[in-house]
């Protein structure tokens, strides 16, 4: 019974997971089309600026987006990889999150620009909400209990080395009392 209420526990858990990644990737492909810096700059006048106007920040988002949503569709694909692969969404937001600190880092130079400066705008915004609903679903995705794989012992190596003759032995038969080992 208890294991029944924990296997659907882990279901539920892995497909909201799956559900975070996926928002996180739709939240990044429209905060990319949203405005992200508008106003007046003392050196570049006026700024209207998205993430595909110019630089193609936007377009790496888009890329990782999208990478991000086809790894949250395909759920059995997650769900039979191993331990590392686990981690790509995870990794994943983070590159997502190194391309929008440098946006930021952009924007946060033309906002005190001038007098007037420009204002940072919601699509920013958006896609920092983003990457953190990404990195939030890549991570439970990757921590998941149910999905933990116990490594294997290694074999158990039956014998030893003789004390008188320093030789390897293995013990291939049942070793009964009064018996001689069989050596190898």
């Amino acid at each position: 019974m208890r294991s029944t209420i924990a296997s659907r526990l882990a279901g539920r858990r892995i497909r909201y997971a799956r559900a975070l990644v996926a928002l996180g990737a739709v939240a990044l492909v429209a905060g990319t089309f949203l405005p992200w810096l508008r106003g007046l700059t003392k050196f570049h006048g006026i700024v209207d600026w998205n993430g595909v106007s110019e630089e193609g920040d936007g377009l790496i988002l888009v890329v990782l987006a999208i990478l991000l949503f086809v790894y949250a569709r395909w759920r059995t694909t997650i769900e039979e990889m191993d331990e590392r692969g686990r981690w790509v969404p995870c990794a994943l937001a983070v590159v997502a999150g190194l391309i929008w600190l440098i946006a930021i880092r952009k924007a946060t130079g033309l906002v005190y620009e001038g007098p007037n400066g420009a204002q940072v705008q919601v699509g920013l915004f958006v896609v920092a909400l983003g990457v953190v609903l990404a990195f939030a679903g890549g991570w439970l995705i990757a921590r998941d209990p149910s999905q933990r794989r116990v490594s294997p012992l290694p074999p158990r190596r039956v014998g030893g080395r003789d004390r008188a003759t320093g030789a390897e032995y293995s013990v291939t038969e049942k070793v009964e009392p009064g018996r001689p080992i069989v050596r190898d």
